[in-house]
């Protein structure tokens, strides 16, 4: 996936998988994460 270049208001922390592109496509700048479910490989 090809990304446009961020503006400096973002932090890259991790993969999502295209399944659930949805929900980070619904992310919006003061939003909170609340939990973080790690999965190893």
């Amino acid at each position: 996936m090809k990304l446009p270049h961020p503006d400096g208001g973002y932090t890259v922390f991790g993969q999502v998988s295209e399944r659930d592109m949805a929900v980070v496509d619904r992310i919006v700048q003061g939003d909170k994460i609340v939990t973080v479910r790690i999965i190893e490989r």
